[in-house]
């Protein structure tokens, strides 16, 4: 789904919105990005708890809860072949001072760890 006209969203399904638009996790083969969207099942974070709310074969949803003040932002990932789109919402709130677009990239960065 699109992002709403709030500055709290990033999402790579839409390029004509460049406010929002993210750049999506591209793989050399659809084998990589299958192992990358298994990793992403686990994904951890030490500063929010990760609880998975729903898992199937081509999408994940999580939902990351700020450990102080409990915000929680939903997380999804959509795999396309060698590709897995991202979509990153604050569930409250206008701004989100940019958290979503560095969740998103520094999840880029540890798939690329791996």
């Amino acid at each position: 789904m699109p992002c709403p006209a709030k500055p709290n969203c990033v999402c790579s399904q839409y390029p004509n919105d460049p406010d929002h638009f993210i750049e999506p996790f591209i793989f050399d083969s659809k084998e990589h990005a299958q192992e990358a969207f298994e990793k992403l099942k686990t994904f951890k974070k030490s500063t929010f708890s990760v609880r998975p709310e729903k898992i199937e074969d081509h999408y994940i949803h999580l939902v990351f809860i700020t450990k102080l003040f409990r915000f929680r932002d939903d997380v999804m990932f959509l795999l396309e072949t060698n590709t897995i789109h991202v979509r990153s919402a604050s569930r409250l709130g206008y701004s989100d001072l940019g958290v979503n677009r560095k969740r998103i990239e520094s999840i880029r960065i540890w798939l690329k760890a791996i």
